[in-house]
């Protein structure tokens, strides 16, 4: 597979965009409905054949960096709710799910809450903050 940032694989349509193409073959399995009797193929066989398959794989690196920058903005809002005292549990259910897959929240006593991020993949570093 080629590089996505090498110049021929610039899509001429948006400059933006790169493109690549890669051919796969793959084996599928078949169950026969109906007896074949030309062939002797019987109803119920499983018959295996290869098959060509085509992947087109497209990155834009302006649109990546518009989706983290999203990404990273959800995460610090969701950061400030949590240490206005905003308790989780009253957190949407997508923002719960958000949180628990990348904070970990840690308690002292009654007052000091303390969120520590998790590593996010080829994401954030969020500052973890005492209140």
């Amino acid at each position: 597979m080629s590089d996505l940032n090498d110049f021929k694989t610039l899509c001429p349509f948006d400059p933006t965009t790169h493109g690549t193409t890669v051919l796969l073959m793959h084996d599928f399995e078949k169950v026969r409905k109906y007896t074949n009797h030309k062939n002797g193929a019987e109803k119920g066989s499983t018959e295996t054949f290869t098959r060509r398959i085509y992947v087109h794989i497209y990155f834009n690196l302006s649109r990546q960096n518009a989706d983290k920058m999203a990404f990273e903005k959800d995460l610090y809002e969701l950061k400030e709710l949590i240490e206005n005292g905003t308790p989780v549990d009253e957190l949407t259910p997508a923002a719960q799910d958000k949180f628990n897959k990348y904070f970990t929240l840690k308690k002292w006593g009654n007052k000091k809450i303390r969120q520590e991020p998790n590593r996010v993949p080829d994401g954030p570093s969020i500052c973890q903050v005492d209140t």
